[in-house]
């Protein structure tokens, strides 16, 4: 016997004795990930010979695979596409009520499942927390993966698909949610199907990134044919890497190229440019959130269609419509883009509406933003009706919303890490406002013309009693927020905004 025949033969002898020793620790431990190698593949016979390891039954000329009988003895799970000649219709049950595993132990031994050609189903949760799977191969014969057919399984790094599934009755919006580690994909078609299937962790395809920076300022950069179907749906994929990246890449390029912001601009320049541009170019969708009158004329309730769109951080950028949440989430990232500190602030309102003959609350949601310009911090409100307000402050806005029908509202939750008491009290100024009364109003329009009137010398005394230095003060005092201080100019727009109750619009 020559020297190679005996190493295999004193190998092949080695492992046998060391698979006997291991007897009494039973079958576990042989897959435990030390002894993956010495397991034995079933996949062949599971096409083979699927009645030893499926539990299936045949319909309208078709078979429905409905449990798998296999043990842990086995990692890789092979789903054959015909069984006794017929096709493989549909994989699960589509429910955790009735799970795929006869063995639930077996989720935590497999790392590999793959479909053969003719499967074109997959039901919701059946390979849901396989906590050690990483690679699944679907063909392209599979057009339908349900809800959680993948979710939560944390090592899952490859999925080799080249099936095109984005429509909800193709592919379920969680089939691959919570899978952190999946990142790469190998087709355009396959990353569609993914992000659409909830990977949001997805950012490569063939190593590739999908959304590409091109420098600060310009339009970035997304792989042609997941732009052409993901943007129309922008909404839709708003927690994904991708959409999440793009929208912060475009941010820059909106303010730049869209709105016109210029570094030369102070900063309540660039908040007013700001707040104009997205005033004249988004309008406030009624269809969603709009009143509901009886015959009488009163109004009774307030209703419409959601719109996911009305709700996305890019609804500013990417639409010509939203409502409040979608403008206090989108002038959020801008604001931030720009290097301002600023917050998305929620709040409870109380409507009124009519019911039984008197008028009663109706509590609604209302979304704005706190922001910091310069030393002071401001709310600015976006929303038309209700409220029209650049830089004011928090008991202005409060005012204004009581005397518009409003009996009462309150801020319920601020989405930030400071708390609602730090944040009101820091609210405490509006454009205008030089006394530092919380109020822009005939009393600084006096105090701003005085001003605009009085030399150097004098300038500095008025300021300082209002605890200002001149700079401060005339940044202040800029009213009509044109980057200028104009005394008569800007006394006036002070004047005029107290007197129209926040009707103040930018034009």
């Amino acid at each position: 016997m020559n020297k190679t025949v005996k190493r295999t033969v004193s190998v092949a002898a080695s492992a046998a004795m060391l698979l006997s020793a291991m007897a009494p620790f039973g079958q576990e431990f042989l897959t435990s990930g030390i002894l993956t190698a010495f397991a034995a593949d079933h996949t062949a016979d599971m096409v083979n010979n699927p009645s030893k390891y499926f539990e299936y039954h045949f319909e309208n000329g078709y078979a429905y695979i409905d449990k798998y009988l296999g043990t842990t003895a086995d990692t890789v799970i092979r789903i054959p596409g015909r069984i006794n000649g017929k096709q493989v219709k549909r994989v699960g049950t589509g429910t955790w009520r009735t799970p795929f595993l006869k063995n639930d132990n077996v989720r935590y031994s497999v790392t590999e499942v793959k479909f053969d050609d003719y499967v074109t189903e997959i039901a919701g949760y059946s390979f849901s927390n396989f906590s050690n799977l990483q690679k699944v191969t679907i063909p392209y014969t599979v057009t339908k993966i349900e809800s959680d057919a993948f979710s939560s399984c944390p090592n899952l790094r490859t999925v080799n698909i080249t099936s095109l599934m984005t429509s909800p009755d193709r592919i379920g919006s969680c089939a691959f949610s919570a899978c952190p580690n999946l990142t790469n994909v190998n087709s355009n078609a396959g990353a569609l199907t993914l992000l659409y299937g909830g990977a949001t962790n997805l950012k490569t395809i063939s190593n590739r990134n999908i959304v590409t920076d091109t420098g600060w300022g310009n339009m970035p950069n997304m792989i042609s044919d997941i732009r052409y179907i993901v943007m129309p749906d922008y909404a839709k994929l708003e927690n994904t890497y991708v959409m999440k990246e793009y929208e912060r890449l475009y941010a820059p390029y909106f303010l730049k190229a869209k709105v016109g912001i210029t570094d030369n601009m102070t900063n309540v320049q660039k908040a007013a440019k700001l707040y104009r541009y997205i005033k004249n170019n988004v309008s406030y969708d009624t269809n969603e959130y709009h009143a509901i009158y009886d015959s009488q004329g009163h109004v009774i309730d307030y209703g419409g269609t959601y719109a996911e769109r009305n709700h996305s951080i890019g609804a500013v950028m990417f639409d010509t419509k939203t409502v409040c949440d979608g403008y206090a989430k989108g002038l959020d990232l801008l604001f931030k883009t720009m290097g301002f500190e600023s917050y998305y602030i929620s709040c409870d309102c109380y409507e009124k509406v009519y019911k039984n003959g008197t008028y009663v609350n109706k509590t609604v949601g209302h979304a704005f933003n706190g922001v910091k310009i310069d030393d002071y911090y401001y709310i600015v409100d976006l929303t038309g009706g209700y409220s029209d307000s650049f830089m004011v402050s928090a008991a202005k806005q409060r005012q204004h919303r009581t005397t518009n029908a409003v009996s009462a509202w309150r801020f319920s939750n601020y989405k930030c890490d400071t708390t609602y008491t730090n944040i009101t009290n820091k609210m405490t100024h509006e454009l205008g406002d030089v006394n530092n009364d919380g109020r822009a109003n005939n009393t600084d329009s006096s105090i701003i013309s005085e001003y605009g009137k009085a030399s150097a010398s004098q300038r500095n005394q008025i300021a300082s009693r209002y605890g200002l230095s001149t700079w401060k003060f005339e940044r202040i005092a800029d009213a009509d927020a044109n980057g200028v201080f104009n005394g008569s100019q800007d006394s006036l727009a002070v004047w005029n905004r107290y007197q129209a109750a926040l009707k103040f619009n930018f034009t």
